[in-house]
């Protein structure tokens, strides 16, 4: 069984991921991490999608964005343009470097935003990548509890879901760790077949979008 055609529309909640070709290292120096986070970043301020968490990892990246009147397709296919001509550049190859030009799951925002958070978040410490989820420097984690970072986050649609209060990102904090020891493996994308996240109410109306 194959994946659907990729959902792509404006008013979306999204979990958006992919892989090198091959499984291949996408990212190989700090400086390749940093460019690709810039260049979300510049995105962002021309276009009205909004971020709420992302994570790089060296084979593959994760991003949960939300379109509003602009599809999601917008801002992937321009960011993934960019990088990888940047990254065929600077070594001295031609192709493509990802597996396709991205990959997405539509998400029920409210009910799925705090697992898939935690499985994302987390990538970084279960790949041995870094002992605290919060130090890791190419994840939202820091920039959503310390407002740390990049300044991609959508910190007032985050505050939504999680609050805004001190003792609300320490809850958050707490609830990232709690899956420190629990099998994630049910949110890796990479492993699903599914298209849609949500309800059955959600799920139907999400069809009707394609």
């Amino acid at each position: 069984m194959t994946r659907m055609a990729r959902l792509d529309f404006s008013n979306g909640f999204f979990h958006v991921f992919n892989r090198g070709l091959n499984k291949r290292n996408v990212f190989l120096a700090n400086n390749d991490y940093q460019y690709f986070l810039e260049k979300i970043k510049f995105l962002l301020g021309e276009l009205d999608h909004r971020v709420y968490c992302y994570c790089l990892l060296p084979n593959h990246y994760h991003l949960l964005v939300e379109t509003k009147r602009e599809k999601l397709s917008k801002l992937m296919s321009r960011l993934l343009t960019s990088y990888g001509n940047y990254f065929n550049r600077k070594y001295f190859r031609s192709g493509p470097i990802f597996q396709d030009r991205f990959k997405s799951i539509v998400i029920q925002k409210e009910s799925y935003f705090f697992e898939l958070s935690r499985y994302i978040h987390l990538n970084p410490v279960k790949l041995g990548l870094a002992v605290k989820a919060e130090d890791y420097p190419y994840s939202s984690l820091n920039e959503i509890v310390f407002k740390n970072g990049y300044g991609i986050v959508h910190q007032e649609s985050v505050s939504e879901l999680i609050g805004k209060e001190e003792k609300d990102l320490k809850n958050y904090l707490n609830f990232i760790y709690q899956g420190i020891d629990l099998d994630l493996e049910e949110h890796n994308p990479f492993r699903s077949l599914e298209e849609i996240l949500g309800s059955a109410k959600f799920n139907t109306a999400q069809f009707k979008k394609m």
